[in-house]
């Protein structure tokens, strides 16, 4: 499932992440609660660090 982001050099796993997770608190401060954002974005974060 992850092949594709394992495959990614580290800053752009990173920027992924924080691009879910900014889209996640954009949708926030619109007044919508997205927690799958909020979950994908969290577990590809760690991903990026966890998986060389």
């Amino acid at each position: 499932m992850f092949e594709w982001f394992a495959d990614l050099p580290r800053i752009a796993k990173v920027g992924v992440a924080v691009l879910v997770l900014g889209v996640s608190a954009g949708a926030w401060f619109a007044g919508y609660f997205w927690p799958w954002g909020w979950g994908v974005g969290g577990v590809l974060l760690i991903a990026a660090f966890v998986i060389d």
